[in-house]
């Protein structure tokens, strides 16, 4: 089954005519094919032709849905019963199963940013062929495998990079040719497995993330500076269409309140005063450093006709690509390859200005402090009896060198050995740290290494992998009274918009003061979540930190994971249909009623 819907950029013709594109996603991967139409062929027989292209090139469909509210409709009854093709049309105003309708946001969000940098619509058929490789790129829903992947059998890399390796053998052997038939044939077994889970996957994904969006409006304060949101409207005479038109102005200042969740804002630059209710409202970075796009293949194909031009983004109040004496701000870093010398470490920069750290390296006491919203402080040995204690010859690294990485690493997970004050059994555990908190609450974190971690606790359902395929998410647990102890643990799957759900569901993560560099406590970090295919995962671990954890084994009592299982898959994947789950685990049981056995008869006392 596959989605189809033609797609124009307004009325005006491309530089090589063309004035629309026929998409079509698969409906199991969605996986994207364009194949542009001429201005001679936006009628039924064009369509025909265009569909016939596609999937004669790619295989027959049994089935092509359509949207009833297209208005290439008509003309897409007529080209189906000209290719006797079952056609299947969406129920009116329901936009949520056609794949098509998601990648046309997707193409009306990136010709947004494409065709405002070469000031012409007529660049878009260049822009389109981009977004969709960029678009196959991407993993399947739900999954760790890319849609090219699984449809041409071979990654996309994104953005668009040559790298040098061994050539395609064209005379392979008789046994290659045998065992890559053999591989092949299991795959299609798997893949057919796979398409199952995810038309259920999708289905629980995509209603579990309506649930989880939040209907409260914004709120800011006197002085705010915004972005506002404003109507757009297709003009051919200045070859301007309005669903790729940047639909934001600014910045504006945000002067008063208003009745009705309004405010009364003032441009930054023009001093225009105008009105806007909260949900036109958007948050602007206090500043924006615009940098000159990356010399590559992907931007030489799209300038063949129009070059970017020198004031892109100016209509959203982004300067131009100017030169700057300002120091970047964060997540923005300039390559300097021709430049030796490195930024001062944060030891050097404390020593210029003549502060020295406090900490003594030698304290042998515990460096476990419970949050006051959340204590974790254990009270009696639960774990059994420990193993003697040997000395790990690994070099502490000292605590300015672990403060430089953690301000440039951008997950700051630790590997840390954790043990209650009332037991000797060591165990090692995975903790991000969290820094905007810590500073927060502690000023002196980066003199006393002292920071508030969250816990991250291996998924249930992930025992059999192998190490580097085990997922990892943070521990959370519902907020109750000081005493009252909840023995179920829950798991919210870490995707963008989490954070607003646990805060919705009043869920806290396990979290507790640590003195990250001490020797008893630190065993490696920061690093940052695993990338696999050239793809950032927010919850796995690769292999070269699973090692520097096997090689500090005799810090700890528990094992770490094998790294690779003899019963496990070498290429696993990852399916999950609930996007919250409550878990119970007798660990993590013991773990709470010792904390809360502590905190009754102590901390109150």
């Amino acid at each position: 089954m596959i989605h189809a819907d033609v797609y124009s950029v307004g009325s005006e013709q491309a530089f090589d005519g063309e004035k629309g594109h026929m998409n079509v996603l698969d409906g199991m991967t969605g996986y994207a094919v364009s194949e542009p139409l001429l201005a001679t062929q936006m009628n039924a027989a064009g369509f025909a032709k265009a569909i016939m292209k596609i999937l004669l090139a790619n295989g027959l469909a049994h089935t092509i849905v359509i949207d009833k509210d297209s208005k290439f409709r008509g003309v897409f009854e007529d080209t189906m019963r000209l290719l006797q093709i079952n056609l299947h049309t969406a129920s009116g105003g329901n936009h949520d199963p056609i794949l098509t309708e998601r990648f046309h946001v997707f193409l009306n969000k990136s010709l947004t940013l494409f065709c405002n940098e070469r000031d012409s619509i007529r660049t878009a058929p260049e822009g389109i062929q981009l977004c969709c490789y960029a678009w196959n790129s991407a993993p399947v829903t739900g999954t760790d495998l890319s849609r090219s992947l699984i449809v041409t059998g071979r990654e996309f890399r994104f953005p668009i990079e040559y790298t040098p390796s061994r050539s395609i053998n064209l005379n392979p052997s008789t046994q290659s040719v045998e065992n890559f038939a053999q591989n092949q044939e299991r795959l299609l077994s798997k893949s057919r497995e796979i398409f199952k889970i995810l038309i259920h996957e999708h289905r629980a994904m995509h209603r579990e993330y309506v649930n989880s969006q939040r209907p409260d409006p914004l709120s800011f304060e006197i002085g705010d500076k915004v972005f506002a949101q404003r109507a757009v409207k297709s003009d051919k005479k200045r070859g301007r269409v309005g669903k790729i038109m940047i639909k934001h102005t600014g910045p504006w200042e945000v002067i008063e309140r208003l009745d009705g969740s309004s405010y009364r804002i003032r441009h930054c630059r023009t001093k225009v005063i105008d009105k806007k209710h909260a949900a036109h409202l958007s948050p602007c970075p206090e500043q924006l450093i615009p940098f000159p796009p990356l010399s590559g293949p992907d931007n030489s194909y799209s300038q063949i006709h129009k070059p970017i031009k020198k004031h892109p983004y100016m209509e959203a109040g982004i300067d131009a690509f100017n030169e700057t004496s300002l120091a970047p701000t964060t997540n923005i870093i300039y390559i300097r390859p021709t430049i030796q010398d490195t930024f001062p470490s944060l030891e050097e920069l404390n020593r210029e200005l003549g502060i020295f750290a406090t900490t003594d390296h030698e304290i042998t006491g515990s460096h476990l402090e419970p949050v006051p919203s959340f204590p974790v402080t254990s009270a009696i040995n639960l774990l059994g009896v420990p193993l003697p204690y040997q000395r790990s010859t690994q070099k502490q690294p000292p605590l300015s060198s672990i403060i430089s990485k953690i301000i440039q690493s951008n997950d700051k997970l630790f590997f840390i050995v954790y043990n209650d004050p009332h037991s000797s059994y060591r165990e090692w555990k995975l903790v991000r740290l969290d820094f905007i908190k810590s500073i927060s609450s502690n000023p002196d974190a980066i003199s006393d290494g002292k920071f508030l971690v969250e816990y991250l606790i291996q998924h249930p359902d992930d025992a059999q992998f192998s190490a580097p395929n085990q997922r990892f998410w943070t521990e959370y647990h519902k907020t109750q009274g000081r005493f009252v102890v909840n023995h179920d643990y829950h798991l919210i799957k870490p995707i963008a918009e989490s954070p607003a759900y646990r805060e919705q569901k009043n869920i806290v993560a396990y979290s507790q003061w640590i003195h990250i560099h001490h020797e008893n406590i630190y065993l490696h970090g920061p690093f940052d979540f695993a990338t696999i295919n050239g793809r950032k995962t927010r919850d796995r671990i690769s292999n070269t930190d699973w090692q520097i954890l096997a090689d500090s084994k005799s810090k700890f009592d528990n094992d770490p994971p094998v790294m690779n299982q003899t019963t496990a898959y070498t290429y696993s994947y990852h399916t999950n249909s609930q996007f919250h789950t409550i878990r119970h685990d007798e660990s993590v049981t013991k773990r709470l009623n010792a904390m809360s056995m502590h905190n009754y008869l102590y901390e109150d006392s």
